[in-house]
């Protein structure tokens, strides 16, 4: 059963839910059974505060009566109100007149509410009234008391809230009520300056002696604010009322220059006599305000008024240049507002070489957006075809990745570059092929552009284009021409393009047709790429076999070799390609004694014994010394493995970097052919070049049934590759890989080399343990061989050869999301926070050097309770 304390706060929170909800005869209960009205509640409010909050008169009046205070105030911002309401300190009376309750507000005051009371901001319920345009709150505020010139802590006057929210009824009940007209706040503004979206309100204010040309702490009048909010009818009526459109505020701006946003203000400003050439103390003339935000309709009107179109401001820039520079060049509507802009300018004799030191933007941009006018009346201007940006491109280069023919064919009447060269090494020739433009290819190609040029990573325009036909599936018209790649294709050779590389993408993405198409317009069929291959190494490579007999009828080697001395037969063969394979038999392809190799590779039975028959040697090796049975191995069904081992195949042969079968059937997974290479004699703890064994491989890719079964042959569960790293350090290394095929295969595995011997505390190398590695990578898996291998006996002090132990390494790699369940995993094993390595640094010392304040709290906080314990 509860104590007192709990019945108390129970009925606490009966009687807020009560007041809220308006339940006065509830609220009444209460308070008779000795709630107290004043207890306080949730977010820092007394019962009063909720009851004006949710307008409960009755309940308010009930609490008063019961001795609640009237001016009690809350403890807490909230912050979903504006910065004015948003504040802590207000009382009931505040928040009646927040929420316009009232009959609540008079029931406050009759029983005592300080109508002059302020929040944490200094506003009082007044303030707030005519924040929210509560005009008949206000006069009853002002009945009771309330000061009618009351400044909060921002300097504003109700009369202030009341300007800036357009509120004329409030204001013209705070003038009655002799609110100054004049008063200030701290930045200096007068009501006046803040009613400019209100006529009403600035009539009412200037009626009683408001000052229309009165300053602010900025030196700004009324007329500067209303110009800068773009109200026009506010401004016509300042003006008429005596407003002075050239006043200059402290920064030297008259009215017309903050008159960017509304065409309509600076047209009335101008008619009054404003200067449309005046500086302000940058030197900034209206007309560089309205260029750089990009405001046409202002720019036009400023000209027609005669502004100075190459006006310089103080660092020497002019309105071109604030149009140029102040706009995005990737935002298009931006873009083309600015481009519009500078294109009025220099229509009316702008001088573009004003602009400054980084003119060559402006051309860049208008060629980026095809702005075909804007480019031309800039070339006229005498700007630089070849200037290039800050990734080495130059106009020329964006017309031509944008796909803008007539911007190309302006740049290069005016003298571009067409063989330019961008930081990647492309030519604009380059940039149209990765958009299809043959006709921006078409006038670039007849303006001297190098067909042949290759990018700096060796691809030419014709290598560009032709990877197309691996992705593009709308071909429309492959006969006649029309489809956009097999064009630009076209035209690339008939201007002296060489094959290359280039049209293998094509043949190797079976496009018949097109194939057809190449040969008809010259292409040598015997065309080698950069690896030697022919058109039809790339066509055996697809399988195609209509390609490949249009080959051949052209005249194709069918024994060529590229520079791994593969033909089109090993290729499809590796490729598994049947049909393909079988063709080039038929057609007269030579068996190599190496085919089998790539057929063993395929996995392919019908492939594997149609070239069997026609007399491949089973031992032959390939190019990197693999047989048939390598390939074979990593084949999931063992079938073509076990018909070579049965004909005397080598079961330990070793490829140049050392890889038996058995090395290539574990780390592919082959659980089949694996048993089939351990129960036919295969060396279960061979070694590649790399002194890496059969189970290190599988241990790194988390085939479990495959360690089982190495290690029942006898596989060395300790055995040590050239970095004297064991299979133990590969699990702790290689966590997130073996968990891509079980989680739990990684620390089954590490369970199955323990149970076979392995050192949970092998050093490498380097000295590092099994632990180093695993809190090295620092992944959630590998937090968990690092929790599995410390519950195994993992030494959570081993030194490496700089000295440093596990928690060294954790607290070095701060980045790591799981380094603070690392850190506390370690300590709670008996890590040593104090151990110095070879630097002398200890992992807390290692903390403090890295700023790494949690790492330090928990290091520290760990020595502190270890002293304590000692």
């Amino acid at each position: 059963m509860p104590g007192p304390e709990g019945n108390r706060a129970g009925t606490v929170e009966e009687l807020f839910r009560a007041v809220c909800s308006g339940d006065a005869k509830r609220v009444k209960a209460l308070l008779e059974g000795g709630v107290d009205p004043n207890a306080a509640g949730p977010a820092g409010l007394a019962p009063l505060h909720c009851a004006a909050i949710f307008g409960h008169a009755e309940a308010a009046r009930l609490l008063l009566e019961r001795g609640a205070d009237p001016n009690v105030k809350d403890k807490i911002t909230w912050d979903v109100l504006s910065s004015e309401l948003g504040r802590k300190g207000r009382t009931p009376l505040h928040w009646a007149a927040v929420y316009g309750h009232f009959v609540v507000a008079e029931v406050l005051l009759d029983r005592g509410a300080d109508p002059n009371a302020t929040d944490e901001e200094g506003n009082t319920p007044l303030h707030l009234a005519a924040l929210l345009g509560f005009a008949d709150i206000a006069r009853l505020l002002l009945d009771r008391g309330a000061d009618v010139n009351a400044k909060n802590s921002s300097g504003k006057t109700p009369l202030h809230y009341a300007a800036e929210q357009g509120s004329a009824e409030v204001a013209k009940l705070l003038l009655e009520r002799g609110a100054d007209p004049g008063a200030t706040d701290t930045y200096g503004n007068t009501p006046l300056h803040l009613a400019v979206r209100s006529i009403e309100v600035s009539k009412l204010l200037l009626e009683r002696g408001a000052d229309v040309n009165a300053r602010n702490n900025e030196g700004r009048t009324p007329l500067h604010r209303a110009a800068m909010e773009g109200s026009a009818e506010v401004v016509k009526f300042l003006l008429e009322r005596g407003a002075d459109p050239c006043a200059v505020d402290a920064f030297g701006n008259t009215p017309l220059h903050l008159a960017f946003k509304n065409m309509e203000v600076a047209k009335l400003l101008l008619e009054k006599g404003a200067d449309p050439n005046a500086k302000n103390s940058s030197g900034m003339t209206p007309l560089h305000f309205a260029a750089g935000l990009g405001k046409v309709e202002v720019v036009e009107l400023l000209l027609e008024h005669g502004a100075d179109v190459d006006a310089k401001d103080n660092d020497g820039l002019t309105p071109l240049a604030y149009a140029a520079h102040r706009q995005d060049m990737y935002i298009r509507a931006d873009a083309l507002t600015a481009l519009k802009v500078v294109g009025l300018l220099l229509e009316r004799g702008a001088d573009p070489s004003l602009i400054g030191s980084d003119s060559y933007t402006l051309l860049h941009k208008a060629a980026f957006w095809c702005y075909a006018k804007v480019v031309r009346l800039l070339l006229e201007k005498g700007l630089d075809a070849n200037a290039k940006d800050e990734y080495g491109r130059t106009p020329l280069h964006w017309a031509a990745e944008r796909g803008c023919p007539e911007v190309v064919e302006l740049l290069l009447e005016h003298g571009a570059d067409p063989n330019a060269r961008n930081d990647s090494g492309m030519t604009p020739l380059h940039l149209a092929a990765t958009v299809k433009d043959t006709e921006a290819a078409k006038l670039l190609l007849e303006h001297g552009a190098d067909p042949n040029a290759e990018e700096y990573g060796g691809s030419t325009p014709l290598a560009i284009i032709s990877s197309f036909f691996c992705y593009d599936d709308n071909i429309t018209d492959w006969l006649t021409g029309e489809h956009k790649a097999l064009e630009f294709i076209r035209l690339l050779l008939e201007h002296g393009a060489e094959p290359g590389n280039g049209l293998h993408a094509a043949v190797r993405c079976g496009r018949p047709e097109c194939v057809k198409k190449l040969l008809e317009w010259g292409v040598n069929p015997n065309t080698r790429d950069n690896d030697g291959n022919t058109l039809l190494h790339a066509a055996a490579w697809n399988g195609d076999v209509e390609v490949i007999e249009i080959l051949l009828e052209r005249g194709a080697d069918i024994n060529a070799r590229n520079k791994f001395g593969e033909t089109p037969l090993h290729v499809a063969a590796e490729r598994g390609n049947f049909e393909a394979v079988k063709l080039l038999l038929e057609r007269g392809a030579e068996v190599n004694a190496d085919a089998l190799c790539y057929a063993a590779r395929s996995c392919r039975w019908d492939v594997f014994t149609l070239l069997l028959e026609r007399g491949a040697d089973i031992n032959a090796r390939d190019w990197f010394d693999r047989t048939p049975l390598h390939g074979a191995a990593g084949c999931r069904d063992a079938g073509i493995a076990r018909f070579l081992i049965e004909r005397g195949a080598d079961i330990n042969a070793r490829t140049k970097d050392g890889e038996t079968p058995l090395h290539k059937a574990t780390s592919s997974g082959n659980v089949e052919a694996v048993r089939l290479l351990l129960e036919h004699g295969a060396d279960v703890d061979a070694r590649n070049d790399f002194g890496g064994t059969p189970l290190h491989h599988a241990a790194a890719r988390g085939h479990l049934e495959i360690v089982r079964l190495l290690l029942k042959h006898g596989a060395d569960s300790n055995a040590r590759n050239s970095h004297g790293e064991t299979p133990l350090h590969y699990v702790a290394e290689h966590a997130d890989m073996c968990s891509k095929n079980a989680w739990d295969n990684c620390l089954r595995i590490a369970e199955l080399l323990l149970i076979h011997g392995a050192d949970v505390n092998a050093r490498d190398s380097r000295d590092q343990t099994p632990l180093h590695i695993a809190v090295f990578f620092g992944s959630r898996e590998h937090l968990e061989v690092a929790r599995w291998l410390l519950e195994h006996g993992a030494d959570p002090n081993a030194r490496d050869w700089e000295g440093n132990t596990p928690l060294h390494y954790v607290i070095e790699h701060s980045f790591w999301r799981e380094r603070r369940e690392a850190i506390e995993l370690l300590l709670e094993h008996g890590a040593d926070p104090s151990i110095r390595n070879s630097e002398g640094l200890s992992p807390l010392q290692l903390a403090v050097i890295k700023g790494d304040t949690d790492a330090f709290a928990l290091l520290s906080g760990y020595m502190f309770r270890f002293r304590k314990t000692r």
